[in-house]
């Protein structure tokens, strides 16, 4: 996992509350919760990064199968499998669509 710029904000956010609570809150009851605190508002950014990319890993595997089980049925009615392979791309949008996805995987 890449440290992204969110990542960075949430740990400079944890040191400032760390920091803080050992400059103001060291004799104080608050000390203890703080270093909580500000270890919680350091791990979050890492938490919700990780909930989203299963999130969209599970998004990617359902599509996956909707897409091999569609050319399993479309392979048994007589299409070829290239034929097959491409007509969910056509019902989607076309060339245009094709297009898209081409130039996101660099095939172009």
């Amino acid at each position: 996992m890449r440290l992204e710029k969110v990542h960075w904000i949430g740990i400079i956010f944890s040191l400032v509350v760390l920091v803080a609570d050992v400059v103001f809150f060291r004799d104080d009851k608050l000390f203890i919760f703080l270093i909580g605190i500000g270890l919680v508002i350091a791990a979050l950014p890492f938490i919700v990064s990780l909930v989203l990319d299963n999130t969209r890993e599970k998004e990617k595997n359902e599509k996956f199968l909707e897409f091999t089980r569609n050319l399993a049925e479309s392979v048994k009615s007589g299409n070829p499998i290239a034929q097959s392979i491409l007509n969910p791309f056509y019902r989607l949008g076309g060339d245009i669509f094709l297009d898209q996805i081409f130039m996101e995987l660099n095939f172009t």
